[in-house]
């Protein structure tokens, strides 16, 4: 249980840090570190719910569709 909670706050910790940083730089660093976030969960999401055990090309449009979509 302690291994996890360190786990979750480190990771936390560098998500914080991550995001105030591209705050501070610019906010197009900002625009590009969350569609990098959007990307991730987007796969996530169709790895999950496709039971793939690979990266499919199938989900490509869909990941690249819901970037587009947060940048506009």
């Amino acid at each position: 249980m302690l291994k996890t909670l360190l786990t979750r706050t480190l990771s936390g910790a560098v998500f914080v840090a991550l995001v105030l940083g591209s705050l501070m730089v610019s906010p197009y660093a900002f625009a590009v570190l969350f569609a990098f976030f959007a990307a991730v969960g987007l796969y996530e999401f169709y790895h999950e719910s496709a039971n793939a055990e690979k990266f499919s090309f199938m989900m490509l449009p869909d990941i690249v569709a819901g970037v587009l979509l947060f940048v506009a």
